[in-house]
């Protein structure tokens, strides 16, 4: 990992650096800015769901409070698609599958990132 700070990354620096173990992984341009952002989910039942922002110069802004996500933990995949048919991308997270009978575990959520969608 070559360079990482606290509010941008690099794609050289890998924007997972703080997880030891990165599950799901989304490129989407959330914002309707014309950059595909980032969206990592992570195995850990308590790791911080992460969104970085494309900056269109090759870096990523951490947004993950910005963007309402902060407290949505877990995470084996992500799945996006507009799933309430409102021109906007959602994401489904799944979580849990993988603790079995082993205690407790969030349960799936959805997260809303994108705004408004762009005109047509």
């Amino acid at each position: 990992m070559a360079r990482s700070d606290a509010s941008t990354t690099s794609p050289r620096s890998g924007a997972s650096a703080n997880s030891v173990l990165p599950a799901g992984v989304i490129l989407e341009d959330f914002d309707n800015d014309g950059h595909l952002d980032l969206m990592i989910s992570h195995m850990g039942v308590r790791d911080q769901l992460q969104y970085f922002h494309n900056n269109g110069d090759g870096t990523f802004t951490r947004m993950t409070e910005q963007a309402g996500l902060k407290g949505i933990v877990g995470g084996l995949n992500l799945v996006q698609a507009d799933y309430d048919n409102d021109g906007c991308i959602d994401v489904f997270v799944p979580r849990g599958a993988w603790l079995h009978d082993h205690g407790q575990f969030p349960t799936p959520c959805c997260a809303t990132t994108a705004t408004e969608p762009s005109p047509t």
